[in-house]
C-alpha cells in the first residue's frame, strides 16, 4: 500500500448525515483535532440543537467538546451547497435491507447521485457506514459516469453507540482508497485521530465492517437470552 508522507492533509470537512449517531462523534472528535468541521442534516431540529450547543441524544465526552467547538470550527447546516467548499466529504449512509434481508444498493447510489452537482475532482470522499461487499466500486463508477474522478476512500466506522467519541479515539481506525491517492488523504486524517491505521483494500475493509457488525449483534443477542 502507498504511504506518501507529501500528502495534503485536508483542512475542511463536511460531513453528509453529520447529526445522527455516527456523525456527531466523528465531527466533534475531528473538531477536537483542529479540523473546520461541518455537519450536514436534513432534520432541521437537530441542526438547530447543535448550534444552540445542545446535543439531540446522550453521548460521552460530547457536552464538553460541543461547548468548546461549536461557533468556533464546528457548525451544522442543512444548505447542501456547503459541500462545494469541501476539502473532504465524509457520507453517513449505509446500505439497507428490505424484508427479505437484500441488500438496497440503489438507495446509497440514490444518495451520491444527490450529492454529485456539489462534488468536484478535487475534494477527497469518504464513505463511513455499512456498505454490501462491492458497493465501493458501484459508487466510484457512478461518480465516473457523472465526470468526476474521484477520489474515493472507505474507513468504516465501529464505535457503540453513546461511546463514539472514545471509541473513534482508542480503536485502529481501517482505512481503505480506490486509488492510493484516496487511501493516503483519507489516513491523513484518521491518524491525526488514532494511534493505529489499518489499511486494506476497499472489499476487505467492507467485510471487515460486516464482520463487525455481525460479532455485535451476537453479542447483544447472546446477553438478551440471559435477561
Amino acid at each position: 500500500m502507498s504511504q506518501n508522507p507529501d500528502i495534503t492533509v485536508a483542512e475542511r470537512i463536511v460531513i453528509i448525515g453529520g447529526c445522527g449517531h455516527v456523525g456527531i462523534p466523528l465531527g466533534l472528535a475531528l473538531a477536537s483535532r483542529n479540523f473546520d468541521v461541518t455537519l450536514l442534516d436534513k432534520h432541521e431540529q437537530h441542526v438547530a440543537m447543535i448550534n444552540q450547543g445542545v446535543l439531540p441524544f446522550k453521548e460521552e465526552m460530547a457536552d464538553e467538546l460541543l461547548q468548546k467547538h461549536i461557533g468556533k470550527n464546528l457548525r451544522a447546516v442543512t444548505d447542501c451547497c456547503t459541500v462545494k467548499d469541501a476539502d473532504a466529504v465524509v457520507f453517513v449512509v449505509g446500505t439497507p435491507v428490505d424484508e427479505h434481508l437484500t441488500p438496497k444498493v440503489h438507495n446509497v447510489q440514490q444518495v451520491i447521485e444527490e450529492y454529485i452537482p456539489y462534488l468536484s475532482d478535487r475534494q477527497l470522499i469518504i464513505m463511513r457506514s455499512t456498505l454490501f461487499p462491492g458497493t465501493m466500486r458501484i459508487i466510484a463508477n457512478l461518480l465516473m459516469r457523472a465526470g468526476i474522478n474521484p477520489r474515493l476512500a472507505f474507513c468504516p466506522e465501529r464505535v457503540l453507540q453513546g461511546k463514539g467519541i472514545e471509541e473513534i479515539y482508542k480503536l485502529p481506525q481501517i482505512v481503505s482508497g480506490i486509488t492510493p491517492d484516496a487511501e493516503d488523504a483519507a489516513a491523513a486524517i484518521f491518524q491525526t485521530l488514532t494511534s493505529k491505521i489499518i489499511r486494506t483494500t476497499p472489499e476487505e475493509a467492507e467485510l471487515a465492517k460486516l464482520m463487525t457488525n455481525s460479532w455485535r449483534y451476537l453479542d447483544f443477542a447472546i446477553a438478551n437470552q440471559f435477561i
